[in-house]
């Protein structure tokens, strides 16, 4: 299994580094077309698109002033819990999430997201 893992990570580390532009087109055009629901949305989206002018790289750890995750929520069918996860580097409770590490599909980091915290119970 780490193999498997190993091998798709080199994957994604190749795509990016041959299609980087294409992947930052695609997050930037999306959050373009994004509809702020109140002003701080608003806010925080010139945010994120003056990020995208300033920075070639937003999809990796190796942008050390930032870069994107992804976070979800994950509730019990009946919605009264809610999987949180210990973080040992920040010594504190939270939802769980990942980086993207050069993928572009946030909902694909979702996904992985919530396969590596499958057998954990809510």
């Amino acid at each position: 299994m780490k193999y498997i893992l190993k091998q798709k990570k080199k994957r994604i580390w190749s795509n990016w580094n041959k299609n980087k532009n294409r992947y930052r087109r695609i997050k930037k055009d999306k959050i373009e077309k994004f509809k702020p629901y109140n002003e701080q949305e608003e806010v925080e989206k010139n945010i994120i698109l003056k990020y995208f002018d300033i920075f070639d790289d937003v999809l990796t750890r190796q942008n050390e002033i930032g870069h994107f995750t992804s976070s979800s929520f994950i509730l019990n069918k009946e919605r009264t819990k809610m999987l949180i996860i210990y973080h040992k580097i920040y010594n504190s409770w939270g939802w769980t999430g990942g980086h993207s590490d050069g993928d572009s599909d946030l909902l694909c980091c979702y996904e992985r997201s919530k396969r590596r915290n499958r057998n954990k119970t809510c």
